[in-house]
């Protein structure tokens, strides 16, 4: 059998993304990846990840789990934390 007797397959630049589907009683972990504008090679420096770290901990709407800091990109896992509204 050769290549041409397969159906050509559909290119992808950019993964997937499936809904994030909530099932009672379990938690919801989703998985991000998100890279630097134009994959400029940035974000693994010490400074960066203080950063990095410094703003997930102030942002109360996710909570980062484990994650990986490369160059131009972070994959992390996440999942809802608490809001807190400042009043005064």
């Amino acid at each position: 059998m050769s290549d041409h007797d397969f159906p050509a397959r559909p290119s992808r630049r950019h993964p997937i993304h499936l809904p994030v589907m909530e099932p009672a009683n379990r938690s919801v972990i989703v998985f991000v990846t998100v890279c630097a504008k134009n994959r400029v090679p940035v974000l693994a420096t010490p400074a960066m990840h203080q950063s990095i770290l410094q703003a997930w901990q102030m942002a109360g709407h996710w909570l980062v789990g484990r994650h990986v800091i490369l160059p131009d990109h972070i994959h992390l896992f996440c999942a809802p934390g608490v809001f807190r509204l400042n009043l005064f």
